[in-house]
């Protein structure tokens, strides 16, 4: 299942989209994630790309199966860190992105094949606090 709340890409997404595979559902902006707690599923990915990011984080770490993977994109906002804190989690500053999981030994096996590039030097990554927060996020772990 996979919810989006821009209506562009919505559409571009609805007319791509496996329909065997994905479930996808438009809400708008602002929609109730309390929906989420009435889903039996458990998943085996998650991707999270808007919203409220650290809420649907939360949420989700009940709806992701033992060996399942989140993944969040733009992860560098710091208001995210408690979702993030939630997982084990391997955080990629040049993607702005974040793999977290709940199964140590994926997230060991992660952290082992994934190469880390903080290389980063757009606007969002350049200072030094920045830079010092994803020292810190790369060095945090659940």
């Amino acid at each position: 299942m996979s919810y989006e709340t821009n209506k562009d890409w919505f559409d571009y997404y609805l007319k791509k989209a496996n329909k065997k595979r994905v479930d996808l559902q438009y809400r708008k902006e602002g929609w109730n994630l309390s929906e989420l707690d009435n889903l039996d599923n458990k998943f085996d990915f998650i991707f999270i790309d808007g919203g409220d990011r650290t809420n649907e984080l939360l949420k989700c770490f009940n709806l992701c199966q033992e060996d399942g993977i989140v993944f969040l994109h733009d992860a560098h906002r710091e208001e995210y860190k408690n979702g993030i804190l939630k997982y084990p989690h391997y955080y990629f500053a040049d993607r702005h992105s974040c793999i977290m999981c709940k199964n140590n030994l994926i997230y060991e096996k992660i952290k082992l094949f994934l190469p880390l590039d903080d290389s980063c030097t757009c606007k969002y990554c350049i200072s030094e606090d920045r830079r010092n927060y994803f020292e810190e996020m790369k060095d945090s772990k659940k």
